[in-house]
């Protein structure tokens, strides 16, 4: 059996293994991978002071003593001296593991252990006699027939190492030799993809384009002596849906009752009152599916969770609606959505589960139930949330507690409270109750608790005017959903910085078509004036709020109201009761319509509704509709799609002028849906300001008539 691997199938399945290796360790703090390392093995690991290499021998047969020797005495390239051996005895921090095709014998079985081994000593010894054969073996002469000079010293070089060891010695190095056996490349492919779904959240459609960059990454950085998991890890992330699991969940004990539901039935509907924590219990079951392989989205509308769901794919695939009809307010259409739900619900394939969270109150409106308790939707029952026991919201309370600023007196007081009965407050009222302790006076009361807990978002609104909050808070209510969040730089263009230009907005009409010749290099996307930047002043109000948890982080870096709760309150401060207040929520929306970025343009898109009633009540009943026939023009497709949606929701209340223009709406839209779309970031984008190149001269007509128009409104 040859030392070296030779072949490139072999050397296929040595990056394999060096793609497991560091799928293994991407998640260990301080942990390093370095590829064909120089004087080294074909991977090496660093972490906590210790050295692991390993070394990979893909050959077929047993795996004895001889070939234990034969991979041990590998040496440094063109020299005599460094073998593996050596390195292992000398250095007590430093693990061999060999990942072998072969299988062992019964001399070498005790050095086996499995592709998750941890580097620790083993506590069985390789034996007295096996340690003695492999001395022995180690210490012989090449079997080449015509050994070159550098063979010959190798051979000498080995015949002293062998001798300067006890088999005492060697036995207490070879703790830290681990044997991984039989591993071939379709079962080591399966331990890389359990690890990308269980560890990584990476959807099992996206897997082998995953390993297929990893596999890249580990060939860019062979011999290159840098640590390699970087490069990994920006795979990882490229690929990556990251966890639905919301940070600090608490576990109610229903869970496991709700995903055998979804498990069996496809579909689970969870319900409850305002800060019942419906949201964060979907998003937790959906997290669990996540490990399972089903790609996960978050989704408020129920026309892009059919599509999503319906879509001809063989993965599985999860949609969490939140809200599908409404949250703080009901949508306009939330009959006509439910209806829709309905139908989603029986066509649910196999492959295929929905998770819905929608608030009582709009559930209520939309079924005309006077309760959920006996409620169902094509056969599946609601689950109430909204009679959390004493013991969750004590949990609740104990883990806010331990993270913000509450008084010892004050936290025990609570705590008694809710865990005896006495208070009775939904998790998200716990919460807003932690993150306000310093509004509770001297003496505790249960009535000031509950006063406080229960505080009607209109009187945070107004809390948070005179805070100086108004501008910050009116933009995240206006630039996300609760489903989209924000980036701080078009938080920033929301708030009037970064220039008056509108990259979302194009200046002129759609694409231009050339006919033949070669396909011109694209234009730069449309970007701010300049870099939009918040005040010093507006960076320490959200992180006031970040600190109060009124506003959550992502991941990503992206911001939301942490609550729907606070949501509502951020809505109250898009106030138009005055002719400066109404001026500044236009300008928001509009920036936050043409902004650059399509998840903010799509959520104000998604806001058009609520801004126009509170609008058009304080007699700017146009304002709203104008900007959303500019919308038809807008850059991202799904936006203009929203602007469509919404004025003709409202086509019978517009004045004629305006109604006269429908069949110009339908044209923009079906243009739009012609039109070459170009997918960037995840994203739908349309090339305008851009030539392409077509091989057709045809001309398309479009005509709107009566029943086009019944038909999109029955929609």
């Amino acid at each position: 059996m040859t030392i070296n691997i030779t072949g490139p199938k072999k050397y296929d399945f040595q990056d394999l293994v060096c793609v497991a290796i560091g799928l293994r360790f991407a998640r260990q703090e301080g942990a390093e991978l370095f590829i064909e390392p120089d004087g080294g093995e074909d991977c090496e690991v660093r972490l906590n002071g210790r050295t692991t290499e390993v070394q990979v021998k893909g050959a077929g047969g047993s795996f004895g003593i001889k070939e234990l020797a034969d991979y041990l005495g590998h040496p440094g390239k063109n020299v005599a001296d460094n073998t593996l051996l050596e390195r292992l005895v000398s250095d007590s921090s430093r693990y061999v593991v060999l990942v072998l095709s072969s299988r062992s014998d019964d001399a070498t079985s005790s050095l086996v252990n499995t592709i998750e081994w941890e580097p620790e000593e083993r506590s069985h010894s390789f034996g007295v006699a096996n340690a003695k054969a492999l001395l022995q073996t180690f210490g012989s002469p090449s079997p080449d027939k015509n050994p070159t000079d550098l063979t010959k010293k190798r051979s000498e070089h080995r015949k002293t190492v062998a001798t300067s060891l006890t088999p005492g010695a060697l036995n207490s190095a070879l703790k830290r030799l681990i044997v991984i056996e039989r591993l071939e490349e379709q079962g080591l492919t399966a331990f890389c993809e359990s690890w990308l779904v269980r560890d990584h959240d990476v959807p099992r459609d996206r897997l082998g384009q995953a390993i297929g960059d990893l596999r890249a990454a580990v060939k860019d950085a062979k011999g290159k002596d840098t640590n390699a998991l970087p490069a990994l890890k920006g795979v990882l992330e490229k690929f990556s849906a990251g966890s639905l699991l919301p940070e600090g969940y608490i576990e109610r004990g229903d869970e496991t009752a709700w995903m055998a539901t979804l498990s069996a039935d496809r579909a689970l509907l969870l319900t409850g009152r305002p800060r019942s924590g419906k949201s964060d219990a979907a998003k937790y079951v959906a997290s669990r599916f996540q490990k399972f392989g089903y790609t996960v989205r978050l989704l408020s509308d129920v026309k892009e969770a059919e599509r999503f769901l319906s879509e001809p794919s063989s993965s599985q695939r999860l949609v969490v609606l939140d809200d599908p009809l409404g949250g703080t307010h009901a949508e306009p259409d939330h009959l006509q959505i439910y209806q829709r739900l309905e139908d989603l619900l029986g066509r649910l394939r196999n492959d295929r589960r929905l998770v819905v969270a929608q608030s009582q109150e709009q559930l209520l409106l939309a079924t005309g139930a006077s309760n959920v308790s006996k409620l169902e939707t094509d056969r599946h029952r609601w689950h109430d949330l909204g009679q959390p026991n004493a013991a969750f919201v004590a949990s609740v309370w104990s883990q806010e507690v331990s993270s913000s600023s509450v008084p010892a007196d004050l936290a025990q007081f609570v705590g008694e409270a809710l865990s005896t009965g006495r208070l009775v407050l939904d998790a998200g009222a716990v919460r807003h109750l932690a993150s306000h302790s310093r509004k509770i006076e001297h003496p505790y009361s249960i009535g000031q608790l509950e006063r406080i807990a229960h505080e009607r978002a209109n009187a945070l609104a107004q809390v948070w005017k005179k805070e100086g909050l108004q501008p910050l808070s009116r933009s995240l209510a206006i630039g996300t959903t609760a489903v989209e969040p924000i980036a701080e730089i078009d938080l920033a263009f929301l708030l009037g910085k970064g220039g008056s230009g509108l990259p979302g907005m194009p200046e002129g009409v759609f694409s231009a078509t050339q006919i033949g010749g070669d396909i011109p290099e694209p234009e730069p996307d449309a970007d701010y004036d300049e870099p939009p930047t918040l005040a010093e002043v507006e960076s320490e109000r959200l992180e006031a709020l970040e600190v109060q948890r009124v506003i959550s982080l992502s991941l990503s870096g992206k911001l939301n109201f942490a609550h729907a709760y606070y949501r509502a309150a951020g809505e109250a401060l898009a106030d138009a009761s005055t002719a400066k207040q109404a001026e500044a929520a236009v300008s928001t929306l509009e920036r936050g319509l043409f902004c650059k970025t399509a998840v903010t343009s799509r959520a104000a898109a998604r806001n058009l509704n609520w801004l126009h009633d509170r609008l058009a009540r304080s007699g700017r009943d146009l304002a709203v509709p104008e900007l959303a026939e500019r919308g038809l023009k807008s850059y991202f497709p799904a936006t203009r799609d929203l602007c469509y949606a919404f004025l003709l929701r409202h086509l019978l209340k517009l004045p004629v002028e305006y109604q006269a223009r429908l069949p110009q709406w339908v044209d923009a839209i079906k243009r739009c849906r012609l039109e070459t779309m170009e997918w960037r970031d995840g994203e739908a984008r349309l090339p305008l300001g851009r030539t392409r190149s077509v091989a057709i001269s045809s001309t398309f007509q479009f005509s709107v008539d009566r029943d086009d128009v019944l038909s999109e409104l029955s929609l």
